[in-house]
């Protein structure tokens, strides 16, 4: 556990941890990011989506890294939600970089605030890890970044949709 709890909205608990810490949940995770972006990946296995989250022979803060949001106030505690740094990706990001990308957050979890609290513990992660500046890229609606901070730094297509390129300075 990394120690940051919140009392999120509708009592919940939450704790940001690692989630190689927690192998219970690496189907859960791969479940959850199979549904978000399945289509892109048609071929990929539940063993795929947790080795591209959970590689099996990197090191605690070696990309990618994968969080994951944990609601204490059950028993055992219920994961509410996933987001990893990684770097930046190779087709969209032409200089080196660290990419929040990830953030998922199960549809009857959201509205809570706890899409806004992976962002915000992420973005102190990647501080942690001594960098200044974040990336992302999304073509989904990118108002809840922009609450947190974000700004549009460019649009672009990928894979024939609008994106955009959003940075936040840490």
């Amino acid at each position: 556990m990394l120690g940051i709890q919140i009392n999120c909205t509708y009592k919940m608990k939450l704790t940001f941890e690692h989630l190689r810490s927690h192998p219970e949940h690496y189907k859960t995770v791969a479940n959850w990011l199979e549904s978000a972006w399945g289509a892109y990946y048609p071929d990929y296995s539940d063993q795929d989506w947790i080795d591209s989250q959970v590689p099996p022979n990197a090191g605690l803060n070696e990309f990618p890294i994968t969080y994951i949001a944990l609601d204490h106030s059950t028993q055992p505690p219920t994961p509410m939600g996933t987001v990893f740094l990684r770097a930046g990706h190779p087709e969209v990001f032409s200089e080196p970089c660290v990419e929040m990308a990830g953030l998922f957050v199960p549809e009857t979890q959201r509205r809570k605030g706890i899409g806004s609290y992976l962002i915000q513990e992420v973005c102190h992660a990647a501080k942690g890890l001594g960098y200044d500046q974040i990336f992302l890229f999304t073509y989904v609606d990118f108002e809840i970044y922009l609450k947190n901070g974000w700004e549009i730094t460019k649009h672009f297509k990928y894979r024939n949709k609008d994106n955009v390129i959003m940075q936040k300075l840490l």
